[in-house]
């Protein structure tokens, strides 16, 4: 295990302004929170923590000790300017190009475009990109995610990987999963991950509440509906690819010694709880963090 410490040290800083419902500061930032993401290494499954700064984007393994000072606004995880809470990316940045190509695995081929795509002539004009992410190869899962049973869909070769699609699972702290597929193209993965949900009864979506909800309850995870999913697979020719457990990657200890914090200007402490966004830092008292809340807060000093 490598161990490691990441620390930001803490800058004066005075009082902010608000213009237009915005909350500007003049805390010194160096960096702002774009996400998180697991990933492989050497057989081994690292949380990180994605960054960007005026470099560009980044990430650094969430592991060892953190020592992060964290402005209270919300900045563009694309271009750091400032935004109102709960918006990841400017007007301008979320209008790019990119992120309307990406808003398509969630809204559907060409949708974000205003028009229908096609394999030789995409709406957005990119046909590498199109041929590359949008008609390859999509895997649907279903996994137990904290406690809920959920569908969903990655691309198979996600990160230049050829079991790419397993980063997506640990990201979201799959335990038990079984991987579908791989159908060709993302608009086909879509829409059998819409008629899984439904004859199958499976959420397609895990909430922060539903997050926070199943360490506190502590409850055992429920089992994959495997009969009723291999009957499904029969009906409709669809093979099985893959199956496993991630829970030996997670790293939890007892509710009892957790605190939560949803609002927060600090993170310090020593890793002892990591599942999908989910990071718990002991630095006496345990304290729980949801990254996917924390998209957008700037970091302060020195990276």
């Amino acid at each position: 295990m490598i161990m490691t410490d990441f620390t930001v040290p803490s800058m004066a800083s005075e009082a902010g302004t608000i213009e237009e419902g915005i909350t500007r500061s003049r805390d010194v930032v160096s960096v702002v929170i774009a996400g998180w993401e697991w990933r492989w290494f050497f057989g081994m499954a690292v949380p990180y923590m994605k960054f960007v700064d005026v470099v560009g984007p980044g990430a650094f393994p969430i592991m060892g000790h953190l020592l992060l000072d964290l402005d209270d606004t919300y900045r563009c995880s694309s271009c750091m300017a400032d935004v109102r809470a709960g918006e990841r990316f400017c007007s301008d940045c979320a209008n790019l190009p990119i992120n309307l190509r990406l808003s398509c695995i969630l809204e559907g081929a060409g949708v974000p475009f205003g028009g229908e795509c096609d394999k030789d002539a995409p709406v957005c004009g990119e046909i590498s990109w199109a041929r590359a992410v949008c008609y390859s190869q999509w895997m649907i899962y279903i996994a137990e995610v904290f406690g809920v049973l959920k569908v969903g869909i990655s691309r198979k070769g996600h990160g230049g990987c050829s079991v790419g699609f397993t980063q997506r699972l640990l990201s979201q702290g799959a335990g038990q999963w079984i991987a579908l597929g791989p159908v060709q193209g993302l608009q086909r993965a879509r829409e059998m991950e819409d008629r899984i949900s439904v004859e199958l009864g499976l959420s397609q979506r895990v909430t922060a509440r539903d997050r926070l909800g199943y360490l506190i309850a502590g409850d055992a995870p429920p089992k994959l509906p495997l009969d009723a999913i291999r009957e499904w697979l029969i009906q409709n020719d669809l093979p099985m690819y893959m199956a496993g457990d991630f829970s030996e990657y997670h790293t939890l200890t007892a509710w009892d010694d957790y605190e939560h914090a949803e609002d927060t200007r600090s993170m310090a402490g020593r890793v002892v709880l990591s599942r999908g966004p989910m990071i718990g830092l002991d630095d006496g008292t345990v304290t729980v963090f949801d990254l996917s809340r924390l998209v957008g807060r700037a970091i302060v000093g020195d990276l």
